[in-house]
């Protein structure tokens, strides 16, 4: 990591809880333990997780109904907090975060993390060509594709249509009592 801190925002809908949510909330940890500025970024600031976020991380409560509902919320706070990174999980947040993204005048920069196999998410017929339609078009836009194994990859890019190259794999932290700063009692 470079040496001047950057502004990292985590845009979900909510720190309910869910293994994408739970690894969020420790990346978050993670960068604001290097001395960035960290904001996680809710739609709706609720969820289990929520308790486990600490003071060094700004806690942004876009307060909407859903996903899409946050869009001009989501577009203000771009314009206004202008982070040097946005890095999103799951497949709604990241084509709100693109389009949001593709419309303001910020030059931040998106990382999506796709932490499942797309294809395997339960939706109607409607839904996943819809969905796969989207997913072809917008990920472009994204400046960086992770997701957590090869397999996901390999998913991700026959489902729609995204070449595996450009698709990059960072498999999963593991987190032990000591990466938490946790220490057994005598």
């Amino acid at each position: 990591m470079s040496d001047v801190p950057a502004h990292i925002a985590l845009f979900l809908p909510s720190l309910e809880g869910g293994g994408a949510e739970r690894m969020m909330v420790q990346l978050a940890i993670g960068f604001a333990g290097f001395g960035h500025k960290v904001d996680i970024v809710l739609v709706k600031a609720q969820g289990v997780y929520l308790s486990q976020v600490p003071a060094s991380v700004r806690v942004v409560n876009l307060h909407a109904r859903n996903t899409y509902t946050s869009f001009l919320k989501l577009f203000s706070y771009l314009c206004r907090e202008r982070p040097t990174v946005i890095l999103s999980t799951l497949p709604l947040t990241d084509l709100v975060i693109l389009l949001v993204r593709r419309l303001a005048p910020v030059p931040s920069r998106i990382v999506l993390h796709c932490p499942t196999p797309v294809s395997l998410l339960p939706r109607s017929a409607a839904k996943k060509a819809l969905e796969r339609l989207l997913l072809a078009w917008i990920y472009p836009w994204a400046d960086a594709v992770i997701t957590v194994s090869l397999g996901v990859a390999q998913d991700l890019s026959s489902y729609a249509g995204i070449p595996l190259h450009k698709i990059h794999t960072i498999y999963n932290p593991v987190i032990t009592p000591i990466s938490w700063g946790w220490q057994r009692n005598p």
